[in-house]
């Protein structure tokens, strides 16, 4: 390295010495520890090849310093400040930061083995070739995947939830999770959780949170907010397969329904090959009806969603107030039923029959039919202008 060390008189100058390691005096600690938090008028802060090996730095104040080749080796670094610093080719091992601040910090060849790093949140700060094995990463945060988050000794309490679901393997979130941390979204996925195919916990075909194992929702908050046993899993959220099991498709592993879906032992027998499960690169509706016959139940503020309806009857039935999401009805007869105020997003209607059905204040978003089936319907022209057209 061509450049020398650099320390900090009260003057706030630099005063250059020969290049090589350098170890830090009093004087510089005392200053580091005193040193009021640089403004954008100020000139920042050098350390380059300076040795601060094993000495008291305990509220020390880094921020908006470049840090180059230094060496903090077993230091007491606690609720020490490096926001906004630049830290390259830098050894913390052993070193405490419990509770130091490096928000908006940029780290390159920074070694943390066997740090304590306890409570650090690293949201946001940019880190490339980092190394923690053996550190301790509880309750600390991330927002980028630039480390071999196993590598640490501790990661208890470890904030992931802001990491893409592309930023991490899945199977490295699940390890994390059972060791402590919380990862994408905080919460096991409750479908996941009855899978026991090659990857444990891991249902690589789960449309409830998109083959990553975590949702953003508490299961058990959700279930305890449900009125009824399941009928399709006898409430133990665990649908069979041929070879292995997989969360129940209708009530998402959670083993309890909102009212509107229909107990199976109503329709049991009416159900023919039509029913069944899609399985697609493209679509994965969470279930399939066909030669149902609805007429005349009640949907009203239910909750439908993900779901195919073939050639099924829903003669005077009542949805008002519903919300139907990513729901085909492909063939089926909704004459004289209610939509008043029922709101529709992602929701296409095949070949389907309308005659005096009610869509008072109901609401569209992206949905797909031909205007002309509306004929003899109670809908507003502004709903049928919103309309997709089908090919």
């Amino acid at each position: 390295m061509s450049e020398a060390a650099c320390t900090i008189h009260d003057d706030g100058t630099a005063a250059k010495t020969e290049s090589g390691l350098r170890e830090a005096d009093a004087a510089l600690v005392e200053l580091l520890q005193s040193r009021p938090l640089p403004s954008d008028d100020v000139d920042e802060l050098e350390l380059l090849g300076v040795d601060f090996s094993g000495l008291n730095l305990q509220g020390a104040n880094f921020a908006k310093a470049r840090i180059e080749e230094c060496v903090f080796d077993r230091a007491d670094l606690t609720l020490a400040l490096f926001t906004d610093a630049v830290i390259e080719s830098t050894t913390f091992v052993g070193a405490t930061l419990k509770g130091a601040a490096l928000g908006g910090a940029e780290l390159l060849w920074v070694d943390f083995t066997a740090a304590n790093l306890e409570g650090i949140d690293f949201r946001p700060a940019n880190l490339e070739e980092v190394v923690i094995n053996r550190a301790n990463l509880e309750n600390t945060a991330f927002d980028t995947p630039c480390v071999t988050f196993l590598d640490a000794s501790n990661v208890k309490g470890m904030d992931l939830s802001d990491l893409a679901d592309e930023d991490l393997e899945p199977k490295i979130r699940l390890s994390l999770h059972e060791l402590g941390a919380r990862a994408h979204g905080g919460h096991r996925c409750p479908r996941c959780l009855q899978w026991d195919g090659a990857d444990y916990g891991l249902d690589p075909t789960c449309s409830l949170c998109g083959a990553v194992g975590f949702v953003d929702f508490d299961p058990e908050s959700r279930r305890a907010e449900l009125p009824l046993a399941c009928p399709w899993c006898s409430g133990t959220g665990g649908q069979s397969y041929s070879m292995s099991s997989a969360g129940c498709l209708v009530c998402d592993g959670l083993g309890k329904v909102q009212t509107w879906v229909i107990d199976r032992n109503q329709f049991r027998d009416n159900v023919s090959g039509d029913y069944f499960e899609y399985e697609s690169e493209t679509e994965f509706p969470s279930m399939a009806l066909g030669d149902i016959d609805f007429s005349e139940d009640w949907f009203e503020d239910g909750h439908i969603e993900d779901v195919v309806f073939t050639r099924c009857s829903f003669e005077r039935a009542n949805f008002a107030g519903a919300l139907i999401k990513d729901v085909r009805f492909v063939d089926c007869n909704l004459s004289d039923a209610t939509l008043a105020r029922a709101s529709l997003t992602e929701v296409v209607f095949f070949g389907c029959q309308f005659e005096r059905s009610d869509w008072t204040d109901a609401s569209f978003d992206v949905v797909g039919a031909d205007p002309g089936v509306f004929t003899g319907a109670t809908i507003q022209e502004s709903l049928l202008a919103t309309l997709v057209p089908l090919d």
